[in-house]
């Protein structure tokens, strides 16, 4: 790797680093109590467990038809 490659290797790995950092402010962002329009993190939270329950059902599912497809 050649000394150019290197620096600019280092400043795409930078620039990943502050969107990656960034994104997650924005995430938390949503739940913050200076956020005059904050999600409630515990109805979110029920929301997300019975998306899950329903996500992972519907996964059981699909799983097993393909189970009956593949006899």
């Amino acid at each position: 790797m050649t000394e150019q490659e290197w620096f600019e290797n280092k400043e795409r790995d930078l620039i990943n680093d502050i969107i990656s950092i960034s994104t997650i402010m924005d995430d938390y962002w949503r739940f913050h109590p200076d956020n005059p329009k904050k999600i409630d993190l515990v109805s979110e939270y029920k929301s997300l467990e019975e998306l899950r329950a329903k996500t992972e059902d519907e996964l059981e599912k699909h799983q097993l038809e393909i189970k009956k497809r593949n006899k």
